[in-house]
């Protein structure tokens, strides 16, 4: 998918383009922190059945409560980092107010695969579709030399 149609998906979620590509230290990179997000030591720390009612909106409400503990959206100006796919650069967005929903991220078969991250670099926190569940990943980053 291109980075065009990735800024456009997100700009239907309602996410504001504030910086492409995201000034950032370069650790974690989008394809270390998806892997790092779907990993087989990975557990979820939220699952939502994908058949359940208003199950885009539960996962959207789900990853917004994950992401804001964990400190991936910054308290100060609702920014946080998105991978504009896997090879892509991070793209700096920010929340809107009031509400956003991560529906328009989904394919054609209700999936939604979204990977971002703190400014830092210290925390990813993820949705994936996975055995039929919207899987919310949060997970903390080893420190850059971890991944050399």
């Amino acid at each position: 998918m291109s980075s065009s149609t990735i800024e456009s998906r997100l700009s239907a979620c309602g996410l504001l383009l504030v910086e492409r590509p995201a000034a950032c230290p370069t650790s974690p990179t989008p394809r270390e922190a998806f892997h790092l997000a779907v990993g087989f030591t990975t557990s979820p720390s939220a699952r939502i059945p994908k058949r359940s009612p208003a199950a885009a909106e539960r996962a959207t409400q789900a990853w917004l409560s994950h992401a804001r503990w964990t400190g991936v959206i910054a308290e100060d100006d609702d920014t946080f980092l998105v991978a504009a796919g896997i090879d892509g650069p991070w793209l700096r967005v920010r929340l809107p107010r009031p509400a956003f929903s991560l529906a328009p991220l989904a394919d054609p078969q209700g999936d939604i695969e979204l990977t971002t991250r703190s400014h830092s670099g210290d925390r990813v926190c993820a949705i994936s579709t996975d055995d039929g569940e919207y899987w919310i990943i949060s997970e903390p980053c080893p420190p850059e030399d971890s991944w050399a």
